[in-house]
């Protein structure tokens, strides 16, 4: 049995690598124009769908290998961008979220805060709010902790992608347990409020 070269390992390489761009510029072909479209109509008024469409594909590249099992190319395709549009819209919002303070403004600590020992009843109904929240999450990782994990992952505003990883779930069961959980986080929430 003759080992190969260290040069005809490389070509070999070479070779894979030039036939795995190939078949990716081909799946582009087919699907960017339509996915592009997809993305338009999904994107919020001021969104830039072409640069969620970019890190689509950029995400595609370097999880396809990985990450794609072999099913339904299509769907696993959607999902990504659907992802993708969910991580863009959410650092948009947190970037528009990001006020720069000068010296002469307030800090946010201060802004609409009644007078010392005066607490607003819409503070008050924010707090109950809070509290009934919080129990609902501790409630919800004694009855399944997994479910749990999901929901404080996309509190955090980790991908499913990144979600699926730690947790070892597939996309549709992480899918499946976060819309779960926000049913019983509903449902407790209007339990606990009057």
């Amino acid at each position: 049995m003759n080992a190969a070269t260290d040069e005809q390992l490389a070509v070999t390489f070479q070779n894979a690598l030039r036939q795995a761009d190939g078949a990716f510029w081909e799946l582009h072909e087919r699907h960017a124009p339509r996915l592009l479209a997809f993305l338009r109509n999904r994107t919020s008024p001021g969104g830039d769908p072409e640069d969620v469409h970019q890190e689509v594909w950029l995400r595609v590249w370097r999880n396809l290998p990985g990450r794609f099992r072999g099913d339904n190319f299509r769907a696993w395709l959607y999902e990504v961008a659907r992802n993708c549009r969910i991580d863009w819209e959410r650092k948009q919002y947190k970037a528009r979220q990001a006020v720069p303070f000068d010296d002469g403004q307030p800090l946010p600590s201060e802004w609409n805060h009644p007078a010392a020992g005066q607490v607003s009843q819409e503070q008050e109904l924010r707090e109950e709010r809070k509290n009934a929240v919080s129990r609902c999450l501790r409630e919800l990782e004694n009855q399944d902790p997994h479910m749990a994990a999901v929901v404080r992952g996309r509190m955090s505003g980790q991908a499913y992608e990144e979600i699926c990883q730690e947790l070892h779930l597939r996309p549709e069961q992480a899918h499946k347990l976060f819309h779960q959980a926000k049913q019983h986080l509903r449902t407790c929430a209007e339990r606990a409020m009057p």
